[in-house]
Parts: C-alpha cells; sequence; structure tokens
C-alpha cells in the first residue's frame, strides 16, 4: 500500500509539473535535442542516459512535495528509487535501443544524421515543467523525427524521458 502511495504521489508530480511562478527561465530545448542526436549519431547510450534526470534530480522534486509525503517521505524515497533502477531506467535504455533499431531498419545511417530542428508542443514557464519535443533531422536528403514525450524540466534545464520513439 505504502509503495503504490509512494508511486503514485510521484506520478502525480511529475505528470502535473506546476511550474513556480516567478522563478527561473526556461533554458531552449534545442541544447537537449541536439545533444539527444548527438548521442544517436555516436550510438552511445552512455550520451544518451547523460540527459536523463538522475535520481537526486527526482528526490529533490520530492523534497519540494514534502508535504504531501508527511512521514512517508524517506519510505517513497526507497521506494521510488527501486522503481527508478528497476523500472524508469530500464525503460530509457530499451527506447534509446528501438530508434537505433527501428532506424537502421529504415535506412537511416545514424553516422551522418543531420540536425535539423527541435519543435517543442509547449515551453512551461518556470525551473519545473514537461514538454513533448519533436527532434527533426536528416539523412540522405530524407527527413526523420524523434519525439520525446513528457521531457522534462528539472531545476531549469531540459531532460530526456523514457518516452522516445521514431516516427
Amino acid at each position: 500500500m505504502k509503495t503504490t502511495i509512494s508511486i503514485s504521489t510521484l506520478a502525480i508530480t511529475l505528470s502535473s509539473f506546476m511550474p513556480l511562478s516567478g522563478t527561473g527561465v526556461v533554458p531552449s530545448y534545442d541544447k537537449v535535442g541536439r545533444e539527444a542526436l548527438e548521442a544517436f549519431r555516436h550510438g552511445s547510450i552512455s550520451e544518451y542516459q547523460q540527459l536523463f534526470p538522475k535520481l537526486k534530480d527526482f528526490y529533490e522534486l520530492m523534497d519540494a512535495d514534502a508535504a504531501i509525503y508527511g512521514t512517508t517521505l524517506e519510505a517513497a524515497k526507497r521506494d521510488f528509487a527501486r522503481v527508478y533502477l528497476e523500472q524508469i531506467y530500464p525503460a530509457l535504455s530499451m527506447s534509446f535501443e528501438q530508434i537505433v533499431k527501428e532506424g537502421k531498419a529504415r535506412g537511416i545511417d545514424w553516422s551522418a544524421a543531420k540536425f535539423d530542428r527541435v519543435e517543442c508542443s509547449s515551453v512551461p514557464s518556470g525551473k519545473f515543467g514537461h514538454s513533448s519535443l519533436n527532434i527533426i533531422f536528416t539523412t540522405n536528403g530524407a527527413s526523420h523525427t524523434i519525439t520525446i514525450e513528457k521531457a522534462l524540466i528539472i531545476n531549469g534545464e531540459w531532460k530526456v524521458s523514457q518516452f522516445a520513439k521514431l516516427i
């Protein structure tokens, strides 16, 4: 029960991301899009993982909402750490590998991918938020798109999510 409550609470926190009014300026999402494409160009899962929030980033979010957790904050952190390591982080790696595999099947030469632009569905204001990003790139004259659903803004910095796919 405690695990369900703590995971549900964190899910609500991650899905709602009410921006903190008057705090920080969200930097360009273009940077994370370029860096993500570079990871695909290099076939480097480790480069891509560097663009994903660390466990400590999620702990900061949980600390910011400590009142929601009450006396169960530390237990919620332990539960979330388990879910992060067993489910969320592996899903990030699987989405990366799936995109690379699908791209190769479509004839994409990842090493020749050229960045075109990043489109953002909406740019949240504040230090925390989320949005969908489309990373548009070309290979051999053909345009392709990687969509990252629920790209995160944590402390004003854009991060990839495990919800990425080649469309």
